[in-house]
C-alpha cells in the first residue's frame, strides 16, 4: 500500500515512494521528511530531468545523497543506459546503496566519494545522525569540534569518459570546483548541466565560469512542496522554500527551456 512504512530500523524508516522503494533517515530535515511526509523529493526537479534525459545516455549525480534523484534519473536513463552517483558521507552513502538495490537498478555506478577540482583527501565533518539535521546541507569545511574523517575526492576530468550527457552537481557551495575539474570532459562531450547555485556570491562565480563555456544558463527553482505530492499530503511543511538550480545548455544546441529566466550576466538577480 502507499504510503506503508515497510521497515524501521533505528533511524532508518522504508517506504513506497513515487519512484520506487526508499530508506531514508527521518532525522533528516529536508529529503528525509520530505519522502517521509509525501513520497517524493523536489518532484519540480524530476520534472525537468524528464524532458532533458532519454534511454541509453550518461548521466552524473554528484553529491547523490541517499539517491532521491538517483533512482528517477536511472530510469530515465533505461538498462541501456547508466548513472554515476557520487556522495562522500559514510552514511548517505550506505543509503544510497541500499536504494539502488532496493530497486534492481543495474544501470547506477555507486562511488564514496567527494568530486572536485584534482584529486585530494579532504575531511568530511564526523556527523552524529540520531540528532535532526539537513545532512545534505553539510560540506567539508563544517567539520564540528575539529572531527572529520579523511574522504577521497577525485575530478570528473579524471574519469576520462567516453560520454557523459547529462550532469547534475548538488555540492553544497563547492559547485564551482566540481566544474573547474571538469572543463575537459565538458568541452569534449558538451552535457547539459545542472547546477544548485544558491551561496551568495559563490552563485556569482558559478555562473560566471560556465558563462565562459559557451553555455546559455536559465535559473529553475522548483518549490520543494508539490500539492500533488504522491502521498497526497496538504501541509506544506517547508512553506515557500525553493530549490535553486541553473540549467546549462551549450550554446550551440537547440534550446528548449520554455518559461524560464536566462541569466546573461552572473550579477543577474535570483528570480525569487
Amino acid at each position: 500500500m502507499t504510503g506503508t512504512i515497510l521497515h524501521e530500523q533505528g533511524l532508518v524508516r522504508v517506504r513506497r515512494c513515487r519512484h520506487g522503494v526508499y530508506a531514508y533517515l527521518t532525522t533528516d530535515y529536508y529529503i528525509g521528511r520530505s519522502l517521509d511526509l509525501y513520497g517524493e523529493y523536489s518532484e519540480g526537479e524530476v520534472d525537468f530531468f524528464r524532458h532533458a534525459i532519454r534511454p541509453g545516455q550518461t548521466v552524473l549525480d554528484i553529491g547523490a545523497n541517499i539517491g532521491a534523484h538517483t533512482i528517477p534519473l536511472a530510469r530515465l536513463a533505461g538498462e541501456s543506459g547508466s548513472v554515476l552517483a557520487f556522495e562522500p558521507q559514510r552514511r548517505l552513502f550506505q543509503l544510497l546503496c541500499a536504494n539502488v538495490a532496493l530497486n534492481a537498478l543495474g544501470n547506477v555506478h555507486a562511488y564514496p566519494s567527494a568530486v572536485g577540482y584534482g584529486e585530494a583527501e579532504i575531511a568530511m565533518p564526523r556527523i552524529d545522525y540520531a540528532r535532526p539535521n539537513n545532512f545534505g546541507g553539510l560540506g567539508p569545511s563544517m567539520a564540528v569540534d575539529g572531527r572529520s574523517d579523511p574522504v577521497a575526492q577525485i575530478s570528473v576530468d579524471s574519469l576520462a569518459l567516453q560520454a557523459c550527457h547529462f550532469m547534475k552537481v548538488d555540492v553544497e557551495g563547492m559547485e564551482n570546483e566540481v566544474v573547474a575539474g571538469a572543463t575537459d570532459t565538458i568541452a569534449r562531450l558538451r552535457s547539459v548541466l545542472y547546477l544548485e547555485c544558491n551561496r551568495g556570491p559563490r552563485a556569482a562565480e558559478l555562473i560566471a565560469r560556465v558563462l565562459e563555456l559557451d553555455y546559455r544558463l536559465y535559473w529553475h527553482c522548483p518549490n520543494l512542496f508539490s500539492p500533488d505530492n504522491f502521498f497526497a499530503t496538504k501541509e506544506n511543511v517547508f512553506g515557500p522554500v525553493k530549490s535553486p538550480n541553473i540549467i546549462c545548455v551549450p550554446k550551440e544546441r537547440p534550446q528548449n527551456v520554455p518559461n524560464l529566466i536566462e541569466i546573461r550576466h552572473p550579477d543577474d538577480p535570483r528570480p525569487f
